[in-house]
């Protein structure tokens, strides 16, 4: 489960990338953080019930020269085509995201 979650931020961080550089934007450092809820008495114990995650919740802190309304249409673009965001979402999973866009240090 932690390397799912861990591909889960990766993913974010490669989809970053990839619609930065399509759009044109530097990007800066990237850090993500993400916290889920599993029962997991469904994979141990065979209750019934849903194994899937409940939750996800994704934070990122990306540094960037846009603007914040800027940086919002990027992270939607972000969060649209990013698969395993996508992934969650589709299943049904309560996926929550909180990106703050920091400046980006002059080289």
């Amino acid at each position: 489960m932690d390397q799912v979650l861990g591909a889960f931020v990766a993913c974010n961080q490669v989809t970053s990338a990839i619609v930065a550089q399509g759009q044109g934007i530097e990007l800066g450092q990237f850090s993500g953080r993400v916290e889920a809820e599993l029962d997991n008495s469904v994979l141990v114990y065979g209750a019934e019930g849903n194994p899937n995650f409940s939750r996800v919740a994704l934070t990122v802190e990306l540094e960037t020269h846009l603007d914040d309304a800027a940086f919002d249409v990027f992270v939607a673009e972000v969060t649209r085509r990013c698969p395993l965001t996508q992934l969650f979402v589709r299943s049904g999973v309560e996926v929550t995201t909180d990106w703050k866009n920091r400046v980006l240090a002059s080289a």
